[in-house]
């Protein structure tokens, strides 16, 4: 059985968000962190209503890893998984995961968190995970979504071996991909025309805060494989990069870049020809659409 879509649940600190983004890696399947959808920047949550509803249209995908807290009123997502992988991890050892993940993040947040979201650790948590956590919410989800494979793990050495096998026998090929762009680009693909169908407000930006992206080859030289062309080689040369300059004298500026927080900054997910044209052009602000993380299901391929 192929497997497209992987349910990762435990009690808080059992090493879900670790654990998926390894798996990711390997399968090249797109990843997503419930945090990144519960939390709004300094820990505001998202009204329940709106979190359900993203939920199930994550759900509803042809291939995701979903990992973090579930609950009997989201248990379709261990139902559509073809494998649910639940790390039983005892009270007193995810307690302490705690703690060292709070020295580790001291002062600044986690990857699947907004930056706004400093890492924190109040002591009731702390005392409601050491006394099991939220283990009766996951086995209510697991009985009401009765999922066809789950793997129930009390240990991280029984899970090691597992995961050999769960690579190995995955029917998913890594994409090649730079690490730059992995370590800094999106883990899903996204169409641009659902994009620009959202309905978001336009606002001011500055310029400083995006020109990261030109020293990070997101394009491409002509017949020539894939990201191996910055937007600063474009700039220095445009003889040289017709193509892609000529996109750029294009672009249209009455359009505005729309962008997606990720990994601690700001991403464009669409109009980097867009910011090169302001850039060449000397502006020090550009238009921009910040689209939030819980927009993802709308706009996924």
């Amino acid at each position: 059985m192929m497997i497209n879509k992987i349910a990762i649940v435990g009690i808080s600190g059992s090493g879900k968000s670790t654990l998926s983004r390894k798996i990711a890696e390997k399968t090249n399947l797109p990843l997503f962190h419930m945090d990144q959808l519960y939390w709004k920047a300094n820990w505001q949550a998202v009204p329940e209503p709106e979190y359900l509803r993203t939920h199930e249209l994550l759900v509803g995908q042809s291939e995701w890893i979903i990992e973090g807290y579930i609950d009997g009123k989201m248990a379709n997502r261990l139902k559509n998984a073809d494998l649910v992988i639940y790390l039983d991890y005892s009270g007193l050892r995810c307690a302490w995961h705690l703690i060292m993940r709070r020295l580790k993040y001291h002062r600044k947040s986690r990857p699947e968190l907004p930056k706004e979201a400093i890492e924190r650790l109040k002591p009731s948590f702390f005392w409601m995970v050491l006394k099991g956590g939220e283990r009766a919410d996951i086995e209510e989800a697991i009985s009401k979504g009765t999922p066809a494979s789950l793997k129930r793990f009390h240990s991280p050495n029984q899970l090691k071996e597992f995961l050999k096998v769960l690579v190995e026998k995955s029917n998913t090929q890594p994409v090649r991909i730079p690490k730059i762009i992995e370590d800094v680009g999106f883990n899903f693909h996204w169409d641009s025309k659902k994009v620009w169908a959202l309905d978001e407000p336009v606002q001011t930006m500055d310029i400083s805060e995006l020109i990261w992206h030109f020293d990070v080859p997101f394009w491409e030289m002509e017949d020539i494989d894939d990201y191996n062309l910055t937007p600063k080689e474009v700039i220095r040369e445009p003889d040289r990069h017709s193509a892609h300059y000529k996109k750029v004298q294009e672009a249209d500026l009455k359009y505005p870049i729309d962008i997606m927080e990720n990994k601690g900054r700001w991403l464009i997910l669409d109009g980097l020809h867009r910011l090169v044209k302001a850039q060449m052009q000397g502006l020090k602000t550009v238009r921009v659409r910040k689209i939030p993380r819980s927009r993802i299901p709308e706009i996924l391929k």
